[in-house]
């Protein structure tokens, strides 16, 4: 990838490449805690939206989410998710993007925050908690199955 202007004022640029790109033997706990690394990086960043838009389609974080997360901001074809028909009028529907048993995380677009997306920790087909951060509603998700 050719070097961008954006690319030089990015708070990543010199950090080690790892932190941001998923490796093939990544164990789900360390993807979280390296998406973590990752994602404290790109809060201090200046260039986030130049960033997320060199990111679609790319594995990794871009922006700050990852391709998950920004799949679900730039949605533009029909999702292959199962959708919950859990909805206030006016808003978008959530998407099923993880789940154990009775508990799932729900996702959905929205224009409450900067990325566009917020999340759901949901028990029994109950929202039972509301998150614009995917990393405290992984927290509560984790804490809800292991207990």
């Amino acid at each position: 990838m050719r070097c961008v202007r954006w690319m030089e004022q990015a708070a990543c640029r010199g950090k080690d490449t790892q932190v941001f790109f998923p490796s093939e033997e990544e164990k789900h706990m360390d993807r979280k805690i390296r998406e973590l690394r990752a994602k404290a990086i790109c809060e201090t960043c200046s260039v986030i939206e130049p960033c997320l838009a060199a990111g679609e389609g790319e594995e990794g974080i871009w922006g700050g989410l990852t391709e998950a997360e920004r799949s679900g901001r730039h949605r533009r074809r029909k999702l292959s998710r199962p959708m919950v028909e859990m909805t206030t009028p006016g808003e978008n529907p959530w998407v099923v993007i993880d789940g154990e048993g009775g508990c799932q995380i729900w996702q959905r677009e929205t224009e409450k925050t900067w990325h566009g997306v917020e999340w759901a920790v949901v028990k029994n087909q109950e929202i039972i908690y509301i998150s614009h951060n995917l990393d405290d509603t992984y927290a509560r998700y984790g804490s809800l199955i292991h207990s």
